[in-house]
């Protein structure tokens, strides 16, 4: 099933960014195939998904985080939440994973 995925206003600053970023475009494509399969399936097979137990959304909700790799070095992790609603995903935040 797939869902509606909506982003933070972080979230699509840190896209353009990375966009706009000369030498990030593999990244920016790395992260975009992300969202796009957190969309079609949030843990499916071709994700590496990891709960983060420190962290809880808004409404309390489970946090998850997912690895979006586009080269060795620039390697990303897209931090999100199911919902608000049923057959809903929410990007909370992009971050360099360390």
């Amino acid at each position: 099933m797939k869902r509606a995925v909506y982003c933070t206003a972080q979230v699509r600053q840190r896209l353009e960014q990375l966009r706009d970023a000369r030498g990030q475009q593999r990244s920016y494509k790395a992260i975009a195939t992300a969202i796009r399969l957190l969309g079609e399936d949030p843990h499916g097979p071709d994700l590496v998904v990891g709960e983060l137990t420190c962290v809880r959304g808004p409404r309390g909700e489970r946090v998850f985080s997912s690895c979006a790799s586009g080269v060795a070095q620039s390697t990303y992790r897209v931090l999100w939440h199911h919902g608000p609603k049923d057959g809903q995903v929410t990007l909370l935040a992009i971050a360099p994973d360390p």
